[in-house]
């Protein structure tokens, strides 16, 4: 009976079989370079990120959840899909602009529920002009809803 074994090894000019030896397989790095595969969470916070700033035209309470969201994303990028890499630059950048965004929703609440009513409490010129400027729209200074917070008429 043949050996099937011989069947596989390759032979040699004279007829002879080589010995078998194992195929050699492409060497895969212990640790691969985590820029050449794709990251998914890493690329749609920085979209998400990106895109809030579109959307603040909408409604600035999308702007708040966008760059909420791709902040989540960006840590989820390097706490889930890669712990044992570097942040990713798209992660890292989408972490700084929507931070920047939400310090520019912040600084405007701030500014219009804070420091606008106090201006025009403490400035009587000033709240006629913009009275003014609301009649030529139909408005008055109390459709703003700012006399419900701090009083003003």
């Amino acid at each position: 009976m043949e050996n099937h074994d011989d069947f596989y090894q390759e032979r040699q000019p004279n007829g002879s079989a080589s010995p078998q030896t194992e195929p050699e397989l492409p060497k895969s790095p212990s640790s691969p370079d985590n820029s050449t595969q794709p990251n998914k969470f890493a690329a749609l916070s920085l979209i998400i990120s990106l895109l809030s700033y579109v959307l603040c035209c909408c409604h600035p309470y999308a702007m708040i959840a966008g760059c909420v969201l791709s902040i989540v994303f960006a840590i989820f990028s390097k706490v889930i899909v890669e712990p044992n890499h570097k942040m990713r630059k798209q992660a890292i950048a989408a972490i700084i602009i929507g931070a920047i965004g939400l310090l520019l929703i912040f600084g405007s609440f701030v500014y219009t529920y804070v420091i606008l009513p106090e201006i025009l409490e403490s400035n009587p010129e000033l709240r006629n002009m913009m009275d003014q400027m609301l009649q030529q729209y139909g408005m008055k200074l109390s459709d703003l809803g700012l006399t419900i917070i701090y009083g003003i008429k």
